[in-house]
């Protein structure tokens, strides 16, 4: 399914991963049985989101 989704390109390993882990994420937080379902707690330790926000925070820029 992700090669159908974003075809023949050659991505590089970062950014296929960093799709893959979108892809996870979206797949855990859409399942219909809410006992089964990612929890809004869950989703904010999913490593898409901590690895999202450990780089924006490395690269804020302070302004003083």
């Amino acid at each position: 399914l992700l090669v159908d989704l974003l075809g023949d390109s050659n991505l590089s390993e970062p950014i296929l991963r960093k799709v893959t882990q979108f892809r996870d994420l979206l797949e855990k937080m859409l399942v219909l049985d809410p006992t089964r379902r990612l929890s809004l707690n869950e989703a904010l330790q999913h490593p898409f989101i901590t690895e999202r926000m450990s780089a924006t925070s490395e690269n804020d820029v302070q302004v003083s």
